[in-house]
């Protein structure tokens, strides 16, 4: 069957991909990655790839929200029930993501930089979420019907949240430019981690706001029949957009020159486990951390919050084992 694409569609592809693109690219220069967050926290190191992470989320909520309301479309996340496997989910998947030695995010990098140890991580989560489909009614059990999220129709609490978090987001970017953050931007290797979720989160955000729940993990809930977003987007457009994100870091990676084509054995065994651990869990937690950090947090979904959280705990005692176990 032919992929149709209507004028208007072929207008936010124009636009869309760029955005992806530069997404990859910033991913790429900031090495954002949940399981980096995770360690600085057991190092007890102060937190930027957290507080970067979350404040990538604020960008996409501040940047999605007003364009929702301006062309009204069912793209924010569903916020769904606490049931038993959005936790359980969040810990295989941060579980998975240490094994991996790398979140969502940093697959996809360092995927695009010639690690070809995380074409297994992808094969991987296939496996993982074939294996969750084998499990008779837990396919059903993941799936609970949502709710819409709150920023859906403008509130005047809502309109007040955005306007402090653009507020701040303002006085953000001035400091990152006066600290010039954004200086020879494209020849700079590498980007400090507020730089990059600047960039990311507005990207991301306007993406959301055009096409819904698009990041790869997505794909992962969908399978058991359950859609981050009340409105769904075709295959393709994910494929599409993933792909330009991709193209964005690896033309990063080869303009830092840290393009180098490597394939070990032990890593990519490594790299599959944690793919496996991952699609189980990004199945049943409805998400990756991509999808939580872009798509449902922003959304204010609680789910989205405990997933996250229960993500980072797991990874932080995953992490104490294996330091642990290879004393």
């Amino acid at each position: 069957m032919g992929v149709t694409v209507s004028g208007m569609g072929w207008v936010m592809l124009l636009v869309s991909l760029p955005l992806a693109f530069l997404m990859g690219a910033a991913a790429q220069k900031g090495s954002i990655c949940a399981v980096t967050a995770a360690r600085e926290l057991l190092d007890c190191e102060r937190p930027r790839h957290l507080m970067a992470i979350a404040a990538c989320s604020a960008w996409v909520l501040a940047i999605t929200a007003p364009l929702a309301w301006l062309v009204p479309r069912d793209t924010l996340a569903v916020g769904l029930p606490l049931v038993w496997t959005i936790p359980a989910g969040a810990a295989l998947f941060g579980v998975g993501a240490v094994v991996n030695n790398g979140c969502a995010f940093s697959t996809i990098t360092r995927c695009a930089a010639g690690d070809l140890s995380k074409l297994a991580t992808a094969l991987g989560l296939l496996g993982g979420l074939a294996a969750v489909l084998q499990v008779p009614g837990l396919a059903t059990a993941a799936s609970p019907r949502g709710e819409l999220s709150p920023l859906a129709m403008p509130q005047p609490w809502s309109a007040i949240l955005v306007l402090v978090l653009l507020g701040l987001g303002a006085v953000k970017i001035v400091a990152l430019a006066r600290a010039r953050a954004w200086r020879d931007a494209w020849s700079r290797p590498r980007w400090s981690p507020f730089a990059a979720t600047a960039v990311i989160g507005v990207a991301g955000g306007t993406l959301y706001a055009l096409h819904g729940a698009w990041m790869y993990t997505s794909l992962l809930p969908r399978a058991l029949g359950r859609s981050v977003s009340p409105e769904s987007i075709p295959m393709w457009e994910i494929v599409a957009l993933t792909l330009a994100v991709l193209a964005g870091a690896g033309l990063s990676a080869r303009q830092a020159g840290r393009v180098r084509l490597r394939l070990d054995p032990g890593w990519t065994a490594r790299s599959f486990a944690g793919g496996v651990l991952m699609g189980a869990g990004g199945a049943l937690a409805a998400g990756g951390n991509d999808v939580l950090v872009l798509h449902v947090m922003p959304a204010l979904a609680l789910h989205g919050l405990v997933a996250f959280a229960t993500m980072t705990l797991s990874m932080l005692a995953a992490l104490w084992v294996m330091r642990r176990l290879t004393r």
